[in-house]
């Protein structure tokens, strides 16, 4: 029996992002340690952020 992974892949690091640790935003899979500010680099909230381009940031 093989293990079948997940083709899911970070849009901040590019790595395989699995299950226990994805967070979803904008329909965009995230690990929950990379979903972060692109100028402060603080941990955002899936409520509280938008994106710029490609960048994520705080919703002031």
């Amino acid at each position: 029996m093989s293990f079948i992974g997940t083709q899911q892949k970070c849009k901040a690091c590019e790595k395989t992002v699995y299950p226990v640790d994805q967070l979803s935003a904008d329909g965009t899979a995230y690990h929950k340690a990379c979903f972060r500010c692109s100028h402060c680099k603080g941990t955002l909230k899936v409520t509280l952020f938008f994106v710029f381009e490609i960048y994520l940031y705080f919703f002031v």
